[in-house]
């Protein structure tokens, strides 16, 4: 696979830094040990799916992971390696390993070039215990983990979707908060960026995703592709701190019963009012067309019935953009961020059009301790005035709140090198199913130790 060579490639140029003239390389060992409860750890809204021992678990997550990094004039790296053990209390049945594996390369070919490169693959067995960001909600927002996230989990550093994907790129695939069914899941991209004159800059991406259930009837595979360009200038001669971009995208989306392809443009800027206050915001439209394949069942005489498969084209046009209110004190920092667009929903077994609104908030209480609070609610739907997505009639919607409080070790901080810290957050979120009318919900208690020290700095 394409997404495997790339790491193969960043792999070489970790192990031989010499070869790109190495200026910094790091490595950073990881590990944590995480003590949960988890009122459903299914967490399905079909009551038929029960376990002989309950919904509810105690379950531990072992976890070990290392992030190597190379930095050159030219050339940014990052290789990350993470496995998860989770062991439960009284489903031993579930026991299993989660495997993380992502990489990124940047390189500086002119002044004004660049081009990167970023590959992921992971392996889970339960997604409903991991921290899985929902579709269309910004880089590093975790439903049961309030904090900013570590090397290697989505959103971080060498994480899906951290730093590095580059500006206006869409996540690949993303998913809803489903039952707990094994789940593989890969993303690549490919993007360059050039520098027109100081105002003005140019990117065009191409990123791909991939989802497999493994031996699931319930649940389609599914692969998604996006091209985007955006066109970014700065207008601070007008207004101070005033920038403003176009986008442009293409998507498609394959599931074994659809096919989804669609074209959209949007127009935003962000501005900083001052030192603490900021806003960005993007308005625009989707022309999307689908093609569904349906099973139709016609009665014949005598007593007889013919399947026929049948094809459905449909088009039709939607509106997206966002807008989000940022806060950055010395203390404290939050935003209020609403989201619509075309997504693929993985695990409702379709495309859909997604709204979603976030409330983010954190707070330094000194240098050590710190809380943070995070509330979402989205909604799915495939079936609008205008637009048919999916053969699957999806109507979900899904909300979770969670907080908690770290504590960071002040003799690490003290040191300027490595991170230990101690965490306790509760997390609770529900989906219901508006279509078969049936909801879940959970709440989930955590306590987890991290330890991380980086060497060769």
């Amino acid at each position: 696979m394409n997404c495997r060579r790339w790491l193969m490639v960043i792999i070489v140029l970790q192990c031989y830094p010499s070869l790109v003239w190495g200026d910094e390389f790091r490595l950073v060992p990881a590990a944590s040990i995480e003590q949960q409860y988890n009122s459903n750890i299914l967490l399905s809204t079909d009551p038929l799916i029960v376990t002989p021992s309950g919904k509810g678990d105690f379950v531990t997550i072992v976890s070990l992971g290392a992030d190597m990094v190379e930095r050159t004039e030219r050339l940014d790296t990052d290789l990350l390696v993470r496995f998860d053990k989770l062991i439960y209390a009284n489903h031993g049945d579930l026991n299993d390993t989660n495997q993380t594996y992502s990489g990124r390369a940047r390189y500086q070919v002119t002044p004004q070039l660049g081009i990167s490169c970023e590959a992921a693959y992971t392996k889970n067995y339960n997604p409903t215990l991991n921290i899985i960001p929902l579709p269309g909600l910004p880089p590093g927002l975790y439903p049961i983990q309030p904090f900013p996230p570590l090397p290697g989990e989505p959103g971080g550093p060498g994480g899906p979707g951290g730093p590095g994907t580059g500006p206006g790129t869409p996540s690949p695939t993303a998913g809803a908060f489903l039952e707990a069914v094994p789940w593989r899941h890969i993303t690549a991209l490919l993007a360059a960026n050039y520098q027109v004159d100081e105002t003005t800059s140019a990117t065009i991406s191409y990123s791909y995703g991939n989802d497999y259930y493994y031996n699931n009837p319930n649940y389609q595979n599914d692969s998604s592709q996006n091209v985007t360009a955006v066109v970014t200038h700065d207008f601070s001669q007008y207004l101070p701190y005033l920038k403003g971009w176009l986008n442009l995208n293409y998507n498609y989306y394959w599931l074994p019963d659809s096919r989804n392809n669609g074209i959209s443009g949007t127009v935003g800027f962000s501005w900083d009012f001052n030192e603490l206050w900021s806003i960005s915001s993007s308005i625009g439209a989707t022309l999307q067309r689908s093609e569904l394949f349906v099973t139709q069942f016609i009665p014949i005489p005598p007593g007889l019935i013919l399947v026929a498969r049948e094809t459905l084209n449909n088009s039709g046009w939607s509106g997206v953009g966002g807008v989000s209110l940022n806060y950055k004190g010395e203390y404290m920092n939050g935003s209020l961020t609403y989201n619509k667009g075309i997504t693929l929903a993985s695990g409702l077994n379709g495309a859909a059009v997604s709204d979603s609104i976030v409330l983010q908030a954190g707070y330094s209480l000194t240098r050590e301790w710190s809380t943070a609070l995070t509330a979402a609610y989205q909604t799915y739907r495939s079936d609008t005035s205008n637009l048919n997505l999916s053969t699957n009639n999806v109507n979900y919607q899904t909300f979770f709140i969670s907080t908690g409080v770290r504590y960071m070790l002040p003799e690490f901080l003290r040191a300027g090198t490595g991170r230990t810290s101690l965490e306790a957050f509760y997390g609770y979120n529900v989906n219901h199913d508006s279509v078969s009318h049936t909801k879940a919900d959970r709440n989930l208690f955590t306590v987890r130790l991290h330890v991380e020290y980086p060497f060769f700095e």
